[in-house]
């Protein structure tokens, strides 16, 4: 089966840390995705109403947004990371790039609606792939973003 691409699509990363999230932007990049960074980290529940205003507005549209290591063990950052997802699932496929451990968390986040992707188990270019792979099933008969 061919890789799935993100020729022509949009990606928006929410990060604390930009910096930190360039070498994912990067293998975005490599399979054709225009990256684009929230003003808001996804830290605080003061985020999500700016942060889902920027993917509904954002011309050309948000194809997904990647929630980028955004601590989800700690309960802020997850409820937030929950809110998010809950209240852009049906907007774009909600990817969530963390080192969490706990199962409790990542199920919540599943359950949510999000896809989510573990840094310890995935190098950045198989995150990649695995974003174009889940923005490309959006939308198909019979297939969910998570």
């Amino acid at each position: 089966m061919p890789l799935a691409d993100l020729k022509g699509k949009t990606v928006m990363v929410a990060a604390a840390d930009k910096y930190a999230a360039r070498h994912l932007a990067k293998e975005l990049e490599k399979l054709g995705a225009t990256v684009v960074y929230s003003k808001r980290s996804p830290h605080h529940p003061g985020a999500v109403p700016v942060i889902e205003e920027e993917v509904k507005n954002h011309v050309p549209k948000i194809d997904a947004l990647i929630i980028h290591v955004s601590n989800v063990e700690l309960e802020e950052s997850h409820d937030t990371a929950v809110q998010l997802i809950q209240n852009l699932k049906a907007h774009c496929p909600v990817i969530v790039c963390d080192f969490c451990k706990s199962k409790v968390a990542i199920q919540g986040l599943q359950e949510a609606g999000a896809k989510y992707l573990n840094y310890l188990d995935l190098e950045n270019n198989q995150i990649a792939a695995a974003v174009a792979d889940t923005v490309a099933q959006q939308g198909k008969a019979g297939r969910t973003a998570g």
